[in-house]
């Protein structure tokens, strides 16, 4: 029932030629979004992503962006997931926390989702309807443990467990768990916004103890990112995780299984259970505060600019992977770079000559992996140099005509329409 179900999200745009190995469906994770939430949610504009290193005017180095290229990646995954074009991106869109996530029966709400399920595990089914909520991941090495439930103290430790256990994937190598552990740590939250009048109220309110209980900010210590690194029973039925209260302005809604909706509902709780007796204008004041500690990086549309300097940095790993990366991390980032171009692809639906021209880039990749399984060094880096090329010739002819494409938000809308 639970598949059944979860494949009747499917979107039917128009056909496109599929050019990944595996073929995945239609807009990758789109599928995974609720009907309903579909407009805006991933397909015309996403979180805009920030790494910590390229603030300061760096660049991210090999692992970190091998490790960027794996959270996209189906293939990290397993099971029904990778089948199905699930990626750690899906539910973490730019690091930060997809609340438009929904599939039924795996799902009560927008931003939650049961991953102790049999759609994703057979192993990890536990027989409970539990879903959680789905958190952000910036500022993640900075506020373990891990896990709703504090279970993990390590991040590698439950990197893994989510690959392996929730979502049945293969044990992973060291070298993706090396990326993935250098992408999550670039994460990192805006930094905080300077308090107006009504906010610096709130920092007060934030630290007065209740009558019946401690102040936020004995848990949600601001000095420390807003956590205190321990487990606390707040009255929604055991002991869960300390929550960071960064970007929690669109990640809504609030608590380990996401039964707060928004944030006067989370003051609310709060109030009865602490025994702060806020009047009407501390509650204000209060909300303030919460609304500027939780602002986050925003939204950016999506485009085809955007996409192809994605690809372009994901295609400038094999040059230095040819000189010092292991032949499985290579060949893990060419069949993954295969599924981004897949998804430019999909953009490209009815424009025949465009999307040949990408699966033509597609085919120079599948040159490299036999040039690779070949042990040719000679031949592996010719190819390197045409694929360079071509990537740069293809990208000019397509950005000429991406306003004809499903980049265009009305031809997109419209598209959608017809599914």
């Amino acid at each position: 029932m639970r598949l059944l179900l979860a494949g009747a999200l499917l979107w039917a745009l128009p056909a496109a030629a599929q050019i990944a190995d595996d073929p995945i469906l239609p807009l990758g994770a789109a599928q995974w979004l609720a009907q309903e939430a579909s407009d805006g949610d991933g397909l015309f504009d996403r979180p805009r992503q920030v790494l910590d290193i390229e603030t300061r005017g760096g660049r991210a180095s090999f692992y970190a962006r091998l490790g960027e290229l794996a959270f996209r990646s189906p293939l990290t995954l397993g099971g029904l997931a990778q089948r199905s074009g699930l990626s750690c991106d899906t539910c973490h869109s730019g690091g930060h926390a997809n609340a438009g996530f929904e599939v039924p029966l795996i799902s009560d709400k927008p931003g939650n989702v049961d991953v102790t399920t049999v759609v994703f595990s057979h192993l990890g089914e536990d027989g409970l309807d539990n879903p959680v909520n789905i958190p952000t991941l910036r500022g993640v090495a900075q506020t373990a443990p891990y896990g709703r439930d504090g279970r993990a103290a390590s991040l590698r430790d439950f990197v893994r467990d989510v690959i392996v256990t929730e979502f049945e994937g293969d044990e992973p190598a060291p070298w993706l768990l090396d990326g993935l552990l250098g992408y999550l740590r670039q994460l990192r939250s805006p930094p905080l916004p300077a308090l107006d009048e009504a906010a610096a109220r709130g920092a007060a309110l934030f630290a007065r103890p209740g009558q019946a209980g401690p102040a936020c900010a004995a848990c949600h210590i601001p000095s420390a990112g807003f956590v205190d690194r321990l487990a606390h029973d707040v009255g929604t039925g055991g002991a869960y995780d300390t929550p960071s209260l960064r970007e929690t302005a669109d990640t809504a809604p609030y608590g380990h299984d996401g039964r707060i909706d928004d944030l006067d509902a989370a003051i609310d709780h709060f109030d009865s259970l602490h025994g702060h007796s806020f009047t009407p204008a501390e509650r204000a004041d209060l909300r303030a505060y919460l609304d500027a500690i939780g602002q986050g990086w925003g939204r950016e549309p999506v485009t085809f600019a955007d996409d192809w300097r994605r690809l372009g940095g994901f295609l400038a790993m094999l040059r230095p992977g040819a000189e010092s990366a292991s032949p499985g991390t290579l060949l893990f980032v060419v069949k993954a770079l295969r599924r981004e171009l897949e998804f430019v692809n999909q953009r490209f639906a009815g424009l025949p000559s465009e999307q040949a021209a990408l699966i033509g880039l597609a085919g120079q990749l599948k040159a490299l992996t036999a040039a690779m399984v070949g042990d040719d060094e000679p031949a592996f880096m010719a190819q390197l140099d045409t694929l360079e090329r071509d990537f740069e010739a293809v990208g000019a002819r397509l950005a000429a005509i991406a306003d004809r494409s499903l980049y265009d938000p009305d031809r997109l809308r419209a598209a959608l329409g017809n599914r």
